[in-house]
């Protein structure tokens, strides 16, 4: 015969297995990356592309820095290495490998790029030279 005493134990033991199997399941099984992209000056560098690749399986997440140059990525794999590329249509690109994520926690990753305008660039076109020009015959002769 259940009393109201004996009742309310049981509904305590039910609500605290339900509550202790709740917390059991909300455990972190994955890490993230996060942080902010500036130029030279500390200017945001909105809208720059970070790809985060999982070196030993290839797996790769992207992310566009915000207006004020922070981005997130979260469900990562635990470990690593990792290797991020920042590529920005105003400053320098930029690569940081050997990343290693801890399970649980956001690696923060805080970058000032180099501008964009400091950079030489090298063009180069070219021609093909025929070779009946040189009394070459080709194979189709």
């Amino acid at each position: 015969m259940l009393t109201k005493t004996n009742i309310s134990r049981v509904a305590i033991a039910v609500a605290m297995a339900v509550g202790l199997s709740t917390a059991a399941m909300a455990q972190e099984t994955s890490s993230s990356v996060r942080g902010t992209i500036v130029g030279q000056n500390g200017t945001a560098d909105a809208g720059a592309l970070i790809t985060v690749t999982h070196v030993p399986s290839g797996t790769t997440r992207t992310a566009t820095t915000s207006s004020n140059g922070q981005f997130s990525l979260t469900g990562l794999r635990v470990g690593g290495p990792y290797l991020v590329e920042v590529d920005s249509s105003v400053n320098e690109d930029t690569r940081v490998s050997d990343l290693f994520l801890t399970l649980g926690e956001s690696a923060v990753l805080d970058l000032t790029l180099e501008d964009d305008s400091n950079l030489e660039v090298i063009s180069v076109t070219a021609n093909q030279i025929s070779s009946i020009a040189f009394g070459q015959v080709g194979p189709s002769a």
